[in-house]
C-alpha cells in the first residue's frame, strides 16, 4: 500500500527532505505513550497508524507529546525543547506572570538535532509543521517565537538565562505549516466558560484528579505534562520507583493558579474571544508555505436558521455539532447564524484560515505561494476525520502523503 501511494511522489519534483513534526490537539498525545499503541492519534487504529506508514514511505516524521491541557505558549515551548533538545523553559516573565514554575521536562535526545544548523551544502536544516485542532495555534505560536522571540522575556530576563527561543531571529527554520481542522477559536469553549462557577468547578475537579494520578505509572499510558503547574514531576519516569503522592499544599497552589488563569489555560484559549486576543499580531511569514484543511458536518434544519449534525456523524462530534449549530453570543463576537456551520468542534467560519490574515482558495499546484494561507475547499467531514476516524485507510494515507509530498516539492526560501 505504501509503495502504491508514494509512487505518485514522482509527479512532484522533490526539492527537500525536511522532517515533519506533527502536533496533536486538545486531549491529545504523542506516539511514545502506551495509549498511542492502541489508539494512535493519527489513524486511531494500530493498523492505520499514518505516522508509521509515512516513515515506511520514506518520510522523516515525528509526533511528539505536548501538554494536552496546556496553553498555546506552554505547548510551543515544550515543542521547541523536544525538537532541538534540552529543558523546557516557559520563560521567566511568563512563569512569574501566571504563577507557575519556569522549567519543565528535559529532553536529552532531540528529535531533530541539526535543526537550524547548516548542512554540508551550507543550507539551513528546516522542519515542516502539521497541526491538528489546538495543534494549530501551537505551531503558529512556535513560528512567531522563532521569528520574533519575546520582547517581554528579553526585557525581563538576564541575558545569560534567556532561552534561545525568546531571542527570535530564527527566520529560516520552518519550511511549511499545515493546519488540519485548525482551532482558530471555537464557540463551544465559550459555552463552557461563560458559566464561570461551573467552569471553575470542572477545572478544580480535573486538577485534583490529575495531581492524584500524575506521578503514578498511569503517565506511561497518558502523560499530562504539567510539571510547571504542580500536576506532575518532570523527573518521574512512570515506574513504581519514584512514584509519590503529588497532592500537597505547594503543588495545589500552583494548580489553583492554572484554574484561575484565563490566558494560560486551554479551556479559555480554545474560545474565540481569548484566542483572538492571544494571537493578535500573528501573521504568515514570507518564506513559509501555509495550507489549511477544514470540514463541516452539519446540515440545515428545515424552517430554521439553525443546523444539526449530518446523520452518521461520529456520535461525540454529532453531539457537539448540534450544540454549536444554534449558539450565538454577540457580546463575545459570535454574532449570528454564520457560526452555526461546524465540524463538531471548530466553527467553519474560522477554520479555513485564521481570521483577518491573507488567504487564497486552492486551485491547483500553480496557486501556491509563500506568506499566504492556501485554503482547500471545506469538506463534508467532522473534526476527528482528520485523525482518521471513519476514513477509508487508503484515502487517509493518500491525504497525509499528499501533504508531505507537496511540502517536499516546494522550493526552499531563505531570507536575510
Amino acid at each position: 500500500m505504501y509503495k502504491q501511494i508514494i509512487g505518485k511522489r514522482d509527479l512532484l519534483e522533490k526539492t527537500s527532505d525536511y522532517p515533519f513534526i506533527v502536533v496533536h490537539g486538545f486531549l491529545g498525545y504523542g506516539e511514545e505513550t502506551l495509549f498511542s499503541k492502541v489508539f494512535p492519534y493519527f489513524g486511531f487504529r494500530p493498523d492505520r497508524n499514518v505516522i508509521k506508514a509515512a516513515r515506511k514511505a520514506g518520510f522523516e516524521v515525528y509526533q511528539p507529546s505536548v501538554g494536552p491541557f496546556n496553553s498555546m505558549w506552554d505547548r510551543a515551548c515544550e515543542l521547541y525543547a523536544q525538537i532541538i533538545g534540552g529543558t523546557v523553559d516557559y520563560g521567566k516573565v511568563h512563569s512569574e506572570k501566571f504563577g507557575h514554575k519556569r522549567y519543565g521536562h528535559t529532553y536529552d535526545k532531540p528529535l531533530v538535532p541539526d535543526w537550524g544548523k547548516l548542512d554540508a551544502e551550507g543550507k539551513i536544516k528546516k522542519i515542516n509543521l502539521i497541526g491538528h485542532s489546538f495543534g494549530s495555534p501551537t505551531t503558529r505560536t512556535l513560528i512567531e517565537l522563532l521569528y520574533n522571540g519575546s520582547e517581554e522575556e528579553r526585557a525581563g530576563t538576564p541575558e545569560n538565562e534567556l532561552s534561545d527561543l525568546f531571542k527570535g531571529g530564527k527566520t529560516n527554520w520552518v519550511h511549511s505549516c499545515t493546519l488540519l481542522a485548525g482551532c482558530n477559536g471555537v464557540s463551544l469553549a465559550v459555552q463552557f466558560t461563560e458559566t464561570p462557577n461551573a467552569c471553575r468547578r470542572t477545572l478544580t475537579a480535573g486538577a485534583a484528579l490529575f495531581q492524584a494520578i500524575g506521578n503514578t505509572p498511569f503517565i506511561k499510558i497518558y502523560d499530562f505534562k504539567m510539571p510547571h503547574w504542580g500536576i506532575t514531576d518532570p523527573d518521574y519516569k512512570g515506574g513504581l520507583k519514584g512514584m509519590k503522592w503529588n497532592l500537597n499544599s505547594e503543588n495545589w497552589k500552583l494548580a489553583k493558579n492554572f484554574i484561575n488563569a484565563q490566558e494560560d489555560n486551554i479551556a479559555y484559549e480554545l474560545g474565540w474571544p481569548t484566542y483572538k486576543k492571544m494571537t493578535e499580531g500573528y501573521s504568515p511569514k514570507p518564506n513559509i508555505y501555509y495550507f489549511t484543511y477544514s470540514g463541516d458536518t452539519t446540515m440545515p434544519i428545515e424552517g430554521s436558521k439553525e443546523r444539526r449534525a449530518i446523520p452518521g456523524t461520529f456520535k461525540p462530534m454529532g453531539f457537539f455539532a448540534n450544540m454549536e449549530g444554534k449558539y450565538t453570543n454577540p457580546a463575545l463576537g459570535i454574532t449570528d447564524e454564520s457560526w452555526f456551520r461546524n465540524d463538531g468542534l471548530v466553527n467553519t467560519i474560522v477554520a479555513p484560515h485564521p481570521p483577518g490574515e491573507p488567504f487564497k482558495d486552492w486551485t491547483g499546484e500553480d496557486c501556491i505561494e509563500p506568506g499566504i494561507w492556501i485554503q482547500f475547499p471545506v469538506e463534508q467531514k467532522h473534526h476527528m476525520s482528520y485523525m482518521g476516524v471513519g476514513e477509508p485507510v487508503f484515502s487517509y494515507y493518500t491525504f497525509f502523503f499528499e501533504i508531505m509530498k507537496r511540502a517536499c516539492s516546494l522550493p526552499t526560501i531563505d531570507i536575510e
